[in-house]
């Protein structure tokens, strides 16, 4: 594989903010054998105006197909070895090519490369900072080496497999687990998937309350169906999916219930304190790592903020287990 040359597919959908900075560092790379196919989905600003100013072929769709059909839209169109997947509003480092080359050049290497976040962020607000942190630390708590995911901030697969695999599964509308369910495909067919963290992304997302309440409803809903369906025992394990997770959620919902009985039943603030008490205690080393990387005010609205959202991820999660058994019940009756 001395030749080995990759294509670099980024989906587009309203990317003004971020595509011109991801781009620049796009043909900022040390390695030199690459092309880069940009997939407008429809977008309703000037992202590809913007983009038709840099070296890439850009493709359009016709109607909004959402993130899976759009990459493997782009993917159709390939010639590389290796598809490595980012998103509009990522920056690669510019010796990402370089390290995948040098993976993929390997004696027995793998399938696919799973890259990650920088740890911080240059977008300024609160949302998007905690989200970005909230997203690396899951990520780090994952060891690296192999893995039973695929990731597409960051990650780079062998053309050959990822059509044999039958490209992203398109039943998804829009970026939620496309990625993960292609991860786990090529766990159960027996590829092998590597996470190097040095292969690194820095991400310009800007997220909104809103914004991440929506996602992380359409995210876990997405990931727990599949789990259901794939990964039955957990033996595919990731940072997202670990006993710490469900503990935060669980203390969340004591915290709160706890919180509104005591009202009426004053010694269940005993109880209240053992919610808190747990929550912070399950989810110390991450309150700890945002502190390291910003201040007590943003460390007292991203405890509050936390247990926001882990009382909102269940509600995904239940819909997740509504959505499995309605389909296992369509498929039995078919």
């Amino acid at each position: 594989m001395e030749g080995l040359r990759f294509s670099i597919i980024i989906p587009v959908y309203n990317s003004v903010r971020t595509i011109k900075e991801c781009l620049e560092a796009v043909y900022k790379q040390t390695y030199e054998n690459y092309e880069v196919i940009i997939v407008d989905d429809c977008s309703k600003d000037n992202s590809i105006e913007i983009a038709s100013q840099f070296p890439c072929k850009i493709i359009k769709n016709d109607s909004n197909l959402g993130a899976a059909k759009t990459r493997n839209k782009g993917a159709k169109e390939a010639s590389g070895d290796v598809l490595y997947f980012i998103d509009a509003d990522t920056i690669p480092k510019p010796h990402v090519l370089e390290k995948l080359a040098a993976i993929f050049k390997m004696e027995n290497p793998p399938a696919a490369v799973v890259g990650a976040y920088t740890s911080i962020t240059p977008v300024s607000d609160f949302y998007s900072k905690y989200q970005n942190f909230y997203t690396f630390f899951n990520h780090e708590k994952c060891q690296e080496g192999k893995i039973h995911w695929f990731w597409t901030a960051c990650g780079a697969v062998k053309r050959d497999i990822f059509f044999e695999m039958g490209k992203f599964n398109e039943r998804y509308t829009g970026a939620s687990a496309e990625d993960m369910h292609m991860g786990y495909d090529l766990s159960i067919a027996g590829y092998e998937i590597i996470l190097d963290k040095s292969i690194e992304v820095t991400h310009l997302h800007h997220h909104s309350f809103k914004s991440i309440i929506k996602n992380d409803l359409k995210k876990s809903a997405a990931w727990c169906q599949l789990f259901l369906e794939k990964n039955r025992g957990n033996k595919f394990k990731h940072g997202f999916t670990g006993p710490r997770n469900l503990i935060s959620m669980l203390s969340a919902y004591l915290i709160v219930l706890s919180f509104l009985v005591s009202i009426f039943i004053p010694f269940l603030w005993a109880v209240f304190s053992l919610g808190l008490l747990i929550f912070i205690g399950t989810n110390l080393a991450f309150f700890k790592f945002i502190m390291e990387n910003t201040n007590f005010y943003f460390l007292v609205k991203g405890i509050l903020f936390h247990l926001v959202v882990n009382l909102i991820i269940p509600f995904g999660i239940s819909l997740g287990i509504i959505n499995f058994v309605r389909c296992s019940f369509v498929t039995r009756k078919r």
